[in-house]
């Protein structure tokens, strides 16, 4: 039997899912499914997993790339100019290999690319370097100048990823010396990098370990351990009621912990996870837990919201089912950060706890989260999952077998088919690119995270009187668009072609719209009668030859383009409207 027969299994399964094709697609398969296995705490979605992987040619043995900055994911140069301050930040940097062979050259590409990404002195020539992961580089050159006042903690992750056997490398009896050698001159480099207060990790994953992280599950079920007996709260006849406890620090710390003592990210309402309104506060909450030791600590503090789909109480514990975390985020944070930093044992302080049992498909949970956070000045921008726009369409996509993930992850962790599954940001690209009457493509493609951040772009994007079938389909036209691409080959594919599958998505996806109605410039009444099985091989490939034609238009009038770059500007978005037509006819 194949050594990589079970774990072959699971990919296969895997790009199932993924509406992938595994025999074309097998390398691709193995860097995504990886990547999710490595960094599955951080609960990141789809498109930040696919942002974070770098691909195609000159990557300099750098596959996949992941920015954490206290632990939120970094996808744009937005979210760093805006950084003030840091206290921990951590740069995941992968080498994946769908191979049995264990290659030392991995690690030597590790070192040459640590002793060039982290010497700000260092340029860099495109003609070597790939311009994904030079714009990730020039973002971690921005992290370490903005941050460096704070005085952050470093830590690099170096992950060399393969269908290998980890014990042919790391044994007692005959352990590969030569390999480990080399792993200690990439230590020795960061430590005479241009950082201080950095520290170094790495591991080699084998075929054995991605199985057994492939079977670890996120636990939304728990045990939540008491003080005492709560005070409980029936209101209504069909399941609904509430528990006013407390419990002890290390206790809701457990709570908060993995098996592995890592933070369980993933039981906070992903909207209202990355906020973080004041340092100060968390500062003033850490220094409480640490010195306070004579008044207890719920006297100080308005303690944690927990919202859940079913309770049952034995003795002093609470048995919870699909926990979500819903306030109290900087509290929980700094529990978990201050006890763990720590390594504190025992505190027989006590947190308040108000636990709301209810069903999270109806509206009674959503007006929890956005009226305990409204009470914070959280912005408006991260609740918009609570919005009834936001209810509705998910409750069409459910009437069409579809899921709409308004809750981060929420069908991903329930184990819905992942091909089937839209994101907020998905649709929100989707919307931009296909729908809205100023088409913008560009925009989509530059960063999905901000589409929605404004009122202004929010309001335009999810407008409760469109067609709830609008936003259906329009998802499903880009689906259909990637899966087509995806399998589209060329003759003799060259960069140019790379470039256009992997960035110009959502512009293929606007231009076959336009072919497909006659004019470049439609309304959306046409996205919501569309017949989608008429979008077929013939008219994609036609898409991507005026694509080319409209880019060889563009390159006469401005000069040369970097295409990457092109793919985001709003301009080239305005250009492919106004010369649609004069393109399209030379096709």
């Amino acid at each position: 039997m194949s050594k990589t027969l079970l774990l072959d299994t699971v990919l296969r399964e895997y790009a199932s899912e993924l509406d992938m094709n595994f025999e074309k697609e097998k390398d691709q398969v193995f860097e995504v499914f990886a990547a999710e296995q490595l960094l599955k705490n951080k609960d990141l979605d789809d498109i930040e997993i696919k942002n974070g992987l770098i691909g195609g040619s000159l990557d300099n043995g750098i596959d996949g790339l992941f920015v954490f900055i206290d632990d939120e994911c970094i996808n744009s140069i937005d979210q760093i100019n805006i950084l003030k301050k840091a206290k921990n930040i951590e740069i995941h940097i992968h080498q994946y290999k769908n191979t049995t062979k264990i290659d030392e050259n991995v690690i030597h590409k590790f070192n040459t690319v640590a002793s060039s990404i982290f010497d700000l002195d260092t340029e860099y020539s495109e003609e070597y370097w790939n311009k994904d992961l030079l714009e990730k580089i020039e973002w971690l050159n921005q992290i370490f100048i903005k941050t460096a006042a704070s005085h952050p903690k470093y830590k690099v992750y170096f992950r060399h990823i393969c269908k290998g056997d980890r014990s042919n490398i790391y044994n007692d009896e005959n352990p590969n010396l030569s390999y480990i050698d080399k792993v200690k001159v990439i230590e020795k480099t960061l430590e005479n990098c241009d950082l201080d207060n950095i520290d170094f990790d790495f591991d080699l994953i084998g075929r054995k370990e991605l199985g057994q992280m492939n079977r670890v599950e996120k636990q939304f079920s728990l045990a939540l351990k008491l003080n005492e007996n709560p005070i409980a709260l029936d209101y209504s006849e069909d399941g609904k009621r509430g528990y006013i406890a407390s419990a002890n620090l290390i206790d809701y710390y457990n709570f908060l912990s993995d098996s592995k003592g890592n933070l369980r990210n993933y039981l906070f309402d992903s909207n209202i996870r990355d906020f973080q309104n004041s340092t100060a506060v968390n500062k003033e909450i850490s220094k409480t837990i640490k010195e306070e030791k004579k008044i207890d600590f719920w006297w100080l503090n308005n303690g944690v919201t927990i919202i859940a789909d079913a309770g049952s109480l034995t003795g002093k514990t609470l048995n919870l089912d699909n926990i979500q975390i819903v306030n109290g985020l900087q509290t929980s944070y700094s529990i978990y950060n201050t006890i763990h930093e720590l390594n504190r044992e025992s505190d027989n302080r006590s947190l308040l706890l108000k636990i709301i049992i209810t069903n999270r498909n109806d509206e009674t949970g959503d007006k929890i989260i956005k009226s305990t956070n409204s009470q914070n000045h959280v912005p408006t921008s991260l609740l918009r999952a609570t919005d009834s726009i936001q209810r509705d369409i998910e409750d069409y996509f459910l009437a069409n077998d579809y899921f709409y993930d308004r809750r981060k992850n929420y069908y991903k962790n329930l184990k819905k088919p992942m091909k089937k599954i839209v994101s907020i940001n998905f649709l929100a690209q989707c919307l931009t690119s296909i729908v809205i009457s100023e088409k913008n493509p560009s925009k989509a493609r530059s960063n999905p995270t901000i589409l929605t951040k404004e009122d202004a772009d929010y309001n335009e994007l999810f407008n409760e009187r469109r067609d709830l079938k609008v936003y259906l389909n329009s998802a499903k036209i880009v689906k259909k668009v990637e899966k087509i691409i995806k399998e589209q080959t060329f003759e003799n594919e060259d960069l140019t072609e790379e470039q256009l599958k992997k960035y110009y998505l959502f512009h293929i996806s606007r231009i076959a719209m336009s072919i497909e109605f006659g004019i470049p410039n439609y309304g959306e009444e046409k996205i919501k009668d569309v017949d989608i099985e008429k979008i077929d091989k013939i008219k994609i490939d036609k898409s991507i030859k005026v694509l080319k034609e409209i880019l060889e238009l563009y390159e006469k009038e401005k000069g040369h383009i970097d295409l990457v770059n092109i793919s985001k500007q709003t301009e080239f978005s305005k250009f492919i409207t106004a010369n649609f037509l004069k393109c399209v006819s030379r096709v």
